[in-house]
């Protein structure tokens, strides 16, 4: 059984994650959207706080690639969501 989250065409099904990278100057906080049949990133934020601006991939995610259908986002539901 193959468990591999996987697409049968781009802008279907798009994930989406935070993380935190320490730096020399502190905290990174990086948000990423990608879509799941190329794996590409297709929207990121960063900021230098745990913030609800980092949402604003999606923003990015949905300029960058103008799905013509809906989109099936999937995330950890943060409370940044």
């Amino acid at each position: 059984m193959d468990c591999r989250l996987a697409s049968d065409r781009a802008n279907r099904h798009w994930v989406s994650d935070m993380t935190y990278v320490r730096t020399a100057q502190g905290w990174l906080y990086l948000a990423v959207v990608l879509d799941l049949y190329s794996r590409a990133v297709v929207g990121w934020a960063m900021h230098d706080r745990m913030h609800q601006a980092l949402v604003h991939m999606l923003e990015m995610a949905v300029a960058c690639r103008q799905p013509k259908e809906e989109v099936l986002l999937h995330s950890d539901r943060d409370s940044q969501y």
